[in-house]
């Protein structure tokens, strides 16, 4: 019998400790769930804290657990997705904003800020955003990334080198413009924007067919 019971209790012990490991990495500010990143002091947002309602979100640049001060470098794959959001202010120190962190919400303008190096696939696809600044450290801004919007012109930062397709599919695209070289981009990133007239860029960048 006991050896029955000590071979219960080992899993049981080990399952535990790994619960309270995960639970360590995690925890809740200002109305915001966080995920520790590895042994650093940087954190990923996980979305609004459960009970959160607010329709307008903050993103800090740090946030404060005990007595640690993380960074906030990330917002992970689908943390606001459809969660009806009106605003949205992302702090200095995210690099990467997930696929579909904030699709499907009601958000009309967006600043991305400097620090942002790459936008997935959807990340704020199917919202109703009108006025769109992108970061100059951007090089990467991934399928159906701003889809389904009402944009009517856009400047593209010439830190970007990576454009998915569809990338702006559906807005109502009046002009487009490129600060940079034609890097990686698909024909169709402005599919369905019947009324795009023009597209300029920089006298001297490359690449650009003629």
């Amino acid at each position: 019998m006991k050896m029955i019971v000590r071979r219960f209790l080992a899993p049981l012990a080990f399952f535990i400790s790994i619960l309270l490991s995960a639970q360590a990495l995690a925890f809740d500010v200002g109305g915001l769930s966080y995920t520790i990143i590895g042994a650093t002091n940087n954190v990923e947002v996980m979305g609004r804290q459960s009970g959160n309602t607010d329709l307008d979100i903050v993103i800090p640049d740090t946030v404060v657990d005990g007595t640690t001060n993380y960074s906030v470098t990330s917002i992970v794959k689908f943390a606001f997705f459809d969660n009806a959001l009106t605003s949205v202010t992302i702090g200095n120190s995210v690099t990467s904003i997930g696929k579909e962190a904030f699709a499907f919400n009601a958000l009309t303008s967006v600043i991305i800020p400097d620090s942002v190096i790459s936008i997935m696939l959807g990340a704020f696809g199917n919202n109703a955003i009108t006025t769109l600044t992108i970061g100059n450290s951007v090089t990467t801004i991934e399928d159906l990334a701003f889809a389904n919007n009402a944009l009517t012109s856009v400047i593209i930062p010439d830190g970007v080198t990576s454009i998915g397709v569809e990338a702006f599919n559906d807005n109502e695209l009046t002009s487009a413009a490129f600060k940079g070289g034609f890097g990686d981009f698909p024909p169709n990133m402005f599919d369905t924007n019947p009324t795009l007239a023009t597209i300029t860029y920089c006298e001297g960048t490359s690449g650009w067919p003629q």
